[in-house]
C-alpha cells in the first residue's frame, strides 16, 4: 500500500501549521488507523516505522512520514502534540523524517524510550512558583514559604497572597504622598505572578526580578525588570504604563506584552500580543502593532521584526518550553534557567538547531530525553549538571 499524494500534502501541512479541517481529520484518522494490527504497513516508510509502532502498543502513538539526508547545520523540530489532538503530550520532528509521539499516561517513560535511563537516576524535577519579596525597609518574605492570606500593609497598601504563586496589592485610603518600592525577584527554578495596584497583571519567569512602587500617585506608572516577565497592562490614558529594562524603555497605556532582556541573550525583544507600545531605545523608537517584535541588540542597535511568533514568545507563560529555530546553546539556556542547572559542554559544542514544544512541567530527564530521541545529541546528569557529550 503506497501513501497517497494527498495524505503527504496533509502530513505536511499538518506539521508546518497550515492545515485546512478536512486536512486535519484525514491526519488523525490515519494515525489512529494503525492501532489495526492489520493495517498493512506502507512500502514508503523506512524500517524505524516497525518499532514506532511496537512503542504505540505501549501507550505512544508514533507516525513516520519520510526520510531526507541531514543538512549542516541538522535541524530538529519537536512538535508540541497539543497542535496535533486531545491529550498529547511531546512530539518530535527530526531533520525531514517525522516522528511522532504522544504521551497519554504516566507510565510512558521517555528516558527509556531514548535508551538513557542514567538520567533518570539523576533528575531534576521542573520549577515552581518561588520568589522573595523584598519590603520597602529592606526586610524580605519567602512567598513560597508564607501563608495564604494578607502578608503585609505598607503605607495604604494591603499586600496578600490570595493563592500559592501570585500576589496582590490592594489600595486602601487614597491620598498618600510618599511612595514607597518593593522588589519581587524569582530564583533559577521560580517564576511568580504578580496584581499591581493598578490592578495590571505581571507573569515573572525565572532568574528575573521586578521593581515597582506599592501604589501609582503620580502621573505616569513605571515600573524596571531584570530577565523576563509577561505584562497585561489595565487601561488609564491618564497614566501611561513604562517599563524600564537595561536602559530601554517601554511605554503603554493598556495592552499584553513580553519582553526577554536576560543579560545572556543576544538582544532585548519586546513582543506585542495586543494593544500597543512604544519601544524606545538609545538611538531611536519603534511602534508595534499587534504581533510585532522589537530587538535591540548590545550595540543598542534596533530591529522590528513584523511577524513574530507570538506562541514563541509566550509559551514560557503558559507552561511550555517553545523553540524556533535554537540553538542547543540557547534552548540549554532555557533548560538551566528553569531547572536550576549548569551546563558543561564536553568537547565542541554541536551544530544543532530545533524548533517546536515542550512541556515545563515535566522532570528534566523527560525533556532531555526527548532531545536525545534525535540521535543528534546525547546527555549526562552529575551533581546538578547537565553534561552534553559529543
Amino acid at each position: 500500500m503506497q501513501i497517497p499524494e494527498h495524505l503527504k500534502k496533509a502530513v505536511d501541512n499538518y506539521l508546518a501549521g497550515i492545515a485546512t479541517p478536512l486536512e486535519k481529520q484525514q491526519v488523525n484518522d490515519w494515525f489512529r488507523s494503525f492501532n489495526d494490527d492489520e493495517v498493512e504497513i506502507p512500502s514508503e516508510v523506512p524500517d524505524q516505522w516497525l518499532k514506532l509502532r511496537e512503542d504505540m502498543r505501549a501507550g505512544i502513538e508514533a507516525s513516520i512520514q519520510r526520510q531526507e539526508p541531514l543538512a549542516k547545520p541538522a535541524r530538529v523540530r519537536l512538535l508540541s502534540v497539543y497542535r496535533w489532538v486531545a491529550a498529547a503530550g511531546i512530539a518530535l520532528l527530526v531533520c525531514g523524517s517525522y516522528f511522532y509521539f504522544s504521551q497519554r499516561s504516566p507510565s510512558v517513560d521517555a528516558a527509556k524510550i531514548s535508551g538513557n535511563t542514567h538520567l533518570q537516576l539523576n533528575d531534576v524535577p521542573p520549577g515552581g512558583s518561588k520568589a522573595v519579596l523584598t519590603l520597602a525597609d529592606g526586610s524580605t518574605i519567602v512567598l513560597d514559604s508564607a501563608k495564604n492570606g494578607t502578608l503585609i500593609r505598607q503605607g495604604t497598601v494591603d499586600i496578600s497572597k490570595p493563592e500559592d504563586g501570585q500576589l496582590a496589592y490592594n489600595t486602601g485610603a487614597p491620598g498618600a504622598k510618599e511612595v514607597l518600592y518593593n522588589i519581587i525577584a524569582t530564583p533559577r527554578g521560580g517564576e511568580y505572578a504578580l496584581q499591581l495596584a493598578d490592578g495590571s497583571k505581571v507573569w515573572i519567569n525565572a532568574a528575573s526580578s521586578l521593581r515597582f512602587p506599592t501604589a501609582f500617585n503620580g502621573d505616569e506608572r513605571r515600573v524596571e525588570l531584570t530577565g523576563e516577565a509577561y505584562f497585561e497592562v489595565a487601561g488609564d490614558p491618564g497614566k501611561p504604563f513604562k517599563v524600564i529594562v537595561n536602559g530601554i524603555e517601554v511605554a503603554v497605556l493598556g495592552t499584553h506584552f513580553n519582553i526577554n532582556a536576560y543579560t545572556d541573550e543576544s538582544s532585548i525583544r519586546t513582543t506585542l500580543v495586543e494593544g500597543a507600545v512604544k519601544v524606545t531605545g538609545e538611538h531611536q523608537s519603534l511602534l508595534l502593532s499587534p504581533g510585532q517584535q522589537a530587538q535591540v541588540d548590545k550595540a543598542g542597535e534596533m530591529t522590528l521584526i513584523k511577524k513574530a511568533n507570538l506562541d514563541v514568545a509566550t509559551a514560557w507563560k503558559n507552561g511550555r518550553f517553545e523553540f524556533e529555530d535554537n540553538s542547543i546553546t540557547s534552548v540549554m539556556q532555557q533548560i538551566q534557567r528553569w531547572y536550576n542547572v549548569a551546563v558543561v559542554y564536553d568537547g565542541k559544542i554541536p551544530d544543532i538547531r530545533f524548533s517546536g514544544a515542550i512541556s515545563r512541567q515535566e522532570n528534566v530527564s523527560k525533556v532531555l530525553s526527548m532531545l536525545e530521541l534525535t540521535h543528534l545529541v546525547r546527555f549526562r546528569m552529575e551533581n546538578n549538571t547537565i553534561h552534553i557529550i559529543p
